[in-house]
């Protein structure tokens, strides 16, 4: 009877042994495959926003010839006195959106480019144009502006040009002025109101007898409805386009035309929104 119990003592610690076993093998199994399954994941995190991982969201891209960046000393005159900032983003995200963004920057430094060309001929006692063209970035949560600036002038005064965009950095797309407004809690009316009493306050600061803003509120009004439903890049002096991104302070930033009734016509204008 004796031996019998010791017997199967024996068996039961056995199978103890071999339960505990499976159980340390399968729960290891377990861990390892659920180790291994985050590293994938986060691997794929990370590769589905970024073409490159070793590199930023936005970097300069690397299609500008560098001759352009060394001829401000051969031109007494200022030519191309700012050519040293010719620079470019490429958006280093892995969407449809930006690639089709990356296309378009590309087209901005060919029509550059060939400005450039044409005005190395200019001769030096002529007025030669001077072009600059960069790039800001600003980054506030999950949201990536890029702001393209281009100056392009033979005065102290050179006309600016306007490319933004801004993106969702979990998906890559580009976003609409109306996910803009909803991550600040505005709507279009809301919207619009804050922007004319901006340019209202712009008029009232720098209007005077031999330049009236005040005259043309009504117009700058009729070019900013038109500009959110319909705009094209690039934002500039004489159109009736518009741009918007968020700023380093978080504040939605819309860029747009003001009417005058002297110099050019039209001034182009940053407004921060509260």
């Amino acid at each position: 009877m004796q031996t019998e119990k010791k017997s199967i003592s024996k068996v039961f610690l056995i199978l103890l042994g071999v339960v505990v076993a499976l159980l340390v093998g399968v729960g290891g199994w377990f861990l390892g495959t659920k180790i291994f399954e985050n590293e994938e994941g986060v691997a794929k995190t990370k590769n589905t926003v970024k073409v490159n991982e070793d590199k930023d969201y936005v970097y300069d891209a690397d299609f500008v010839k560098v001759e352009y960046l060394n001829r401000q000393e051969e031109f007494s005159n200022g030519f191309l006195s700012n050519n040293e900032n010719i620079k470019l983003p490429y958006i280093n995200l892995k969407s449809e959106d930006a690639k089709k963004v990356n296309e378009e920057i590309k087209r901005i430094y060919i029509d550059l480019e060939k400005n450039i060309e044409e005005a190395l001929l200019c001769n030096e006692n002529e007025m030669c144009a001077s072009y600059s063209l960069g790039y800001k970035t600003y980054s506030n949560d999950k949201t990536l502006s890029i702001v393209i600036i281009k100056l392009v002038g033979v005065t102290d005064f050179p006309e600016p040009s306007y490319w933004v965009y801004n993106f969702d950095l979990t998906t890559g797309k580009l976003l609409t002025i109306d996910s803009l407004l909803h991550q600040k809690n505005m709507t279009k009316e809301s919207f619009l109101d804050k922007v004319k009493k901006k340019m209202e306050q712009f008029a009232l600061d720098n209007n005077t007898d031999s330049c009236n803003y005040f005259g043309n509120l009504q117009e700058s009004y009729t070019s900013l409805e038109k500009g959110l439903q319909t705009s094209t890049f690039p934002v500039e002096e004489g159109n009736d386009s518009i741009a918007y991104y968020l700023g380093e302070d978080g504040k939605i930033h819309l860029i747009a035309t003001l009417y005058m009734d002297c110099g050019r016509g039209t001034i182009v204008e940053i407004f921060p929104l509260d």
